[in-house]
């Protein structure tokens, strides 16, 4: 899923954890592989900018932060029968949410090449770049079996998950 938005762990909100972990429980709970086109086919990823001003060398700038900033929500223009597990709205996390994160420490892996030098690699970690998220993804045109099984059982499990 990450690949698919072109985004890093650290990009993306409580929320939108919430919203992945509500889509896998929804399909494997009726029977189904979690399936990324079905993911794309239901939901977009929206940024949630978080803008500072700070003085930076004695002048007032504003700062794009581009940390927990990203989130998926349900696509827009789906029609009256859109599927949604449940809304969530912006800023709705209890305050001090900050708090509660955490980070996961990851190990090297260390190497020697041919001229004797060593290498450290670090695989999982995230790396910092611009971000540059795709916001809306369509899902491949050609369906597989695996995602008919996993359309079927998102759209199952929606009627029982939504509540007003």
């Amino acid at each position: 899923m990450l690949e698919t938005f072109n985004v890093q762990l650290h990009h993306l909100t409580p929320t939108a954890f919430l919203t992945l972990s509500k889509f896998c429980w929804a399909c494997v709970s009726y029977g189904a592989e979690p399936d990324v086109d079905t993911f794309c086919t239901y939901y977009e990823l929206q940024k949630q900018p978080k803008r500072k001003k700070e003085v930076r060398d004695g002048k007032e700038v504003e700062v794009t932060y581009q940390y927990g900033s990203c989130t998926f929500m349900s696509k827009r223009n789906q029609g009256v029968d859109r599927l949604e597990i449940s809304f969530c709205q912006k800023g709705k996390w209890d305050r001090g949410w900050l708090e509660q994160w955490f980070y996961v420490k990851t190990y090297g892996v260390r190497s020697t090449t041919e001229d004797g030098k060593e290498l450290s690699e670090y695989p999982l970690t995230s790396r910092m770049e611009e971000m540059a998220p795709h916001m809306c993804v369509d899902p491949l045109e050609e369906v597989s079996p695996t995602r008919k099984a996993c359309d079927q059982a998102f759209c199952d499990s929606v009627p029982l998950l939504w509540w007003p």
